[in-house]
């Protein structure tokens, strides 16, 4: 039987001079057939739980940016659905992470853990990263439900009037996004003022669970502005990387606390409490010193107030278009 070569995932980009109800469009749907084809045929189930919820918060991202114009019940009602499918593949994605980031952290800290003990400990975590893999995708059904949801949302997005002759006369507030900044400027100015005041957050409380806030709000910018980048990619493409770099560090600290927090609800993956408490204890410091880190990079991304962020990107958009 051959081998079903991997899907590259659509790039979530504007084309220039495209109408931003044309392109709104285009890129939802793009997105929301990559979920759909790796979890029909992708052969790698972890990789495509990743590419699948990476692909759905792209969609959501997209959703924020024009959610004052899409109107706040559709909006809701579309977000509920993605963020509901979302979290069903996010406890297997985050099963296999785990076992990763210890794999990495027990290899760069042998000091910690003797041979048997760190083969105990990553065992351990293989076993219940499999036990989890066992519901989800490879339930039948349960993929056959995933996979009916988003075509049913993917027919929604496809019924979007792209032009005036399209409105549905049962439906005349569903009227096209107009082609002009002040359609996506109230989504991308929100996004920016919850992504800044989640970090102020995150420096203030110093959780876990404020960090991933602060990740998850630096998500949907990062994707937003990856979204407008080619209006004007000499002067984006450089925040943009800064965006996606901080987001990546979000990540990757958030994998470590998910690390430390499965180890320490799971006693017997690591025996000796003397040995799990200097286990955690590094686990804590290298996410306190990412953190410090982090919070540099994020104030350089969130210098600006939200009026002057949305001004400069509404200047770049008009430059554009002229």
């Amino acid at each position: 039987m051959p081998r079903i070569p991997q899907r590259i995932a659509p790039a979530l980009a504007l084309v220039a001079d495209e109408p931003l109800a044309i392109g709104v469009q285009r890129l939802t749907l793009e997105q929301l057939d990559h979920v759909l084809w790796v979890l029909r045929h992708e052969l790698d189930r972890e990789r495509a739980v990743h590419e699948a919820r990476k692909a759905l918060k792209r969609v959501r991202a997209v959703l924020r940016l024009v959610a004052e114009p899409l109107g706040a019940f559709a909006y809701r009602q579309e977000n509920v659905v993605l963020r509901d499918v979302s979290r069903r593949l996010s406890e297997v994605r985050s099963a296999a992470v785990v076992v990763h980031t210890a794999r990495t952290f027990v290899g760069a800290n042998p000091q910690l853990l003797d041979p048997i003990a760190g083969r105990r400990l990553i065992v351990g975590l293989e076993d219940r990263r499999d036990l989890l893999r066992t519901s989800s995708l490879h339930d039948r059904q349960a993929l056959t439900d995933l996979v009916t949801t988003l075509l049913a949302v993917r027919s929604r997005y496809a019924a979007w009037p792209i032009s005036e002759l399209q409105v549905d006369p049962q439906r005349p507030h569903r009227r096209p996004f107009r082609d002009e900044f002040a359609t996506v400027a109230s989504g991308l100015e929100r996004t920016y003022r919850l992504g800044k005041e989640a970090m102020e957050a995150a420096v203030a409380e110093q959780s876990a669970e404020a960090f991933h806030h602060w990740r998850k709000r630096v998500k949907y910018l990062r994707y937003q502005h990856e979204m407008l980048e080619p209006l004007w990619p000499a002067v984006m493409t450089a925040s943009a990387e800064s965006l996606a770099d901080l987001a990546d560090g979000l990540g990757a600290e958030h994998d470590l606390a998910e690390m430390g927090a499965t180890i320490a609800g799971r006693p017997s993956l690591i025996l000796d409490p003397v040995t799990r408490y200097r286990f955690l204890s590094a686990i804590e410091r290298q996410r306190r010193a990412a953190q410090a880190d982090l919070v540099a990079l994020g104030a350089r991304s969130f210098a600006e107030s939200p009026a002057a962020f949305v001004r400069r990107i509404g200047a770049y958009w008009e430059y554009a278009r002229r």
